[in-house]
């Protein structure tokens, strides 16, 4: 059996990269394959670790934020990881985040461990950080450093992973596209969960208390600046002034919600939007939605609108998110200088052209969505190390 570490950044909340490690240890053959896990700063796996397919694995954390600064101490890190490599017998140290500083911390220590294998895997393709973050007070020492680092990672990791292309290209640099040991492992997903279901929509509204009838607009993701739901809010405003039987479910947690909250009872939102807050479930509450709106300032793929597509529902994307997700008539991407309004008139439109929730579940599995084959597709590489 090989072992694999997984490494990732961590945060408070449920996130995309560990719904993804998740999903595919899940589908992966667990009798010659081991997952073990390494969070760098806080657990956001806990919503799951206690779920059996995790049943053999260890998980490790670093703690290694600063609270006050929200910078990250490497050294920990670095320590840290070196004791698990010299206490167990990994082939390979996967690193799943877009911070070359910390692919790069981890590269160094991998490299004093003859035999084991470091995967740089890119999961966004930008990073947007807290104001008062030290790597945005060096803004111009960063930008150097993390060239170093790119290069170091292209030089020395075994093999470059991304989510999409423009993953790759913006977390490692544009020569790492072209290199042999690149590829795109997509964040795909169980297709079958998502599809559309009638009776699960009708259950799901019930729990939220909201008519059969209500236009429902979903968004999921962490409550932060990245995930611009500011811009929500005011998009969801205009849609309400139009359609005052309308809700807003979000689906997630973060340290926006308090502003999030103020901004409602600016826009005489109270009682329109529900927070739904942290959720394993999320392919059961997209069955109750009627539209999903995706926002972000930037991503590396965007898999919940892929998700949202899935379950049928019309989606737009902000000009932060790849083409790649763009995989049916249901998707459209709006830039997001064209303002909330404009969003609002464009995600009605979209609605109005798909009001009944079509199966679009094979173009999404010709285009590589399908968790059960990129699994498996993982799990060859891994063995043919």
């Amino acid at each position: 059996m090989k072992k694999i570490l997984q490494v990732f950044s961590g945060n408070t909340t449920f996130s995309g990269v560990a719904s993804y490690l998740y999903q595919q240890y899940l589908h992966a053959d667990r009798s010659r394959i081991r997952y073990d896990f390494f969070g760098c700063k806080e657990n956001s796996m806990a919503l799951v670790m206690d779920d059996p397919v995790f049943a053999d694995s260890k998980f490790f954390f670093a703690n290694a934020r600063t609270r006050k600064t929200g910078s990250t101490n490497y050294f920990r890190i670095m320590r840290e990881l070196d004791r698990i490599l010299s206490a167990d017998d990994y082939a390979v140290v996967v690193v799943n985040t877009s911070i070359v500083a910390i692919v790069a911390a981890c590269l160094h220590v991998v490299r004093k461990h003859p035999g084991v294998r470091l995967i740089a895997h890119a999961h966004n393709a930008g990073l947007v950080l807290p104001r008062n973050a030290l790597r945005r007070r060096i803004a111009p020492l960063v930008g150097l450093a993390d060239a170093a680092f790119r290069a170091y990672i292209r030089k020395h990791a075994f093999a470059l992973f991304g989510c999409s292309e423009d993953a790759i290209r913006v977390s490692f640099g544009p020569a790492a596209v072209r290199r042999k040991n690149s590829m795109v492992v997509h964040d795909a997903i169980e297709l079958p969960k998502f599809r559309f279901d009638p009776a699960v929509a009708r259950q799901v509204r019930h729990e939220a208390g909201t008519g059969e009838s209500t236009f429902v607009l979903g968004n999921v993701g962490k409550l932060q600046k990245r995930k611009n739901q500011m811009f929500l809010l005011d998009m969801f405003s205009a849609i309400h002034s139009t359609r005052p039987d309308s809700q807003l479910w979000l689906v997630g947690d973060g340290p926006d919600r308090p502003m999030l909250e103020t901004r409602l009872r600016e826009l005489d939102l109270i009682g329109a939007v529900r927070f739904l807050g942290q959720r394993s479930d999320v392919h059961r509450w997209m069955q109750g939605m009627d539209a999903f709106a995706f926002c972000t300032l930037s991503e590396g793929l965007g898999i919940v609108a892929i998700e949202a597509q899935a379950a049928g529902l019309p989606t737009i994307v902000s000009d932060g998110v790849p083409d790649d997700v763009l995989l049916s008539p249901l998707a459209k991407k709006v830039p997001l200088s064209a303002g909330p309004r404009a969003w609002a008139g464009e995600m009605l439109a979209l609605h109005a052209a798909h009001p009944s929730k079509p199966d679009v579940s094979d173009a999404l599995r010709r285009a590589g969505y399908d968790i059960g084959a990129e699994s498996r597709k993982v799990m060859e590489f891994y063995e043919n190390l």
